[in-house]
């Protein structure tokens, strides 16, 4: 199942990588309504069904969820002030898409440090989750330093995380054949992964 999802996980950052490098002449106000919009779509589909569910819910008793509605009418409320202001929410977004680079960079160093502790990667394979992480913190620190070329560098940003998660699932593909010679064919993924070993790649 990890395999799975950060194959998925890679695919995506991929696409949307290359994406935003083709199209990162847009604006990064245009970004902003984009995403805007988005917010907007999303909350007012959830206040739409939690409104017209509202009769069913009652009817068995049970009380609408208040905090989805809130949640959604803050999406509503959040998306109309990217709209009608882009320009002042540049900084904003830049944050956002920082918290999601340090997320993803963090997680990515997280699971090579602790999940797969007993695997030992080389040096190397620390840089590029590394440069994420200090990219994202630097978006976060210095957002307007980015906002002229927002999207080319999300986009670069994505290509790179694409290749570390690609790096890191090699690596584990690699781990895992050597520790499948050593031990019994029925031992489980999760087994083989919490039992120590001298792989190093």
């Amino acid at each position: 199942m990890y395999y799975k999802n950060h194959i998925w996980i890679m695919l995506v950052s991929l696409a949307a990588g290359i994406a935003c490098v083709m199209l990162n002449k847009i604006a990064p106000e245009t970004i902003v309504i984009i995403i805007g919009t988005m917010f907007v779509a999303a909350g007012v589909i959830n206040i739409a069904f939690i409104l017209s569910t509202k009769t069913k819910i009652e009817e068995k008793k049970q009380r609408p969820s208040f905090s989805n509605f809130v949640t959604s009418l803050a999406a509503t409320i959040l998306g109309t002030w990217l709209i009608i202001a882009p320009e002042d929410n540049i900084a904003l977004i830049t944050r956002i898409i920082s918290i999601i680079v340090i997320l993803g960079s963090g997680y990515l160093l997280f699971s090579m440090l602790v999940y797969f502790r007993n695997v030992r990667f080389r040096l190397g394979f620390y840089i590029l989750p590394a440069a994420i992480l200090a990219i994202g913190i630097w978006m976060m620190i210095s957002p307007m330093t980015f906002a002229s070329f927002l999207v080319l560098t999300a986009g670069i940003i994505l290509i790179t995380y694409s290749i570390a998660v690609g790096l890191e699932l090699l690596v584990l593909k690699a781990f895992e054949r050597q520790m499948k010679k050593s031990v019994p064919q029925n031992d489980s993924p999760e087994e083989i992964t919490s039992e120590t070993s001298d792989f190093s790649v």
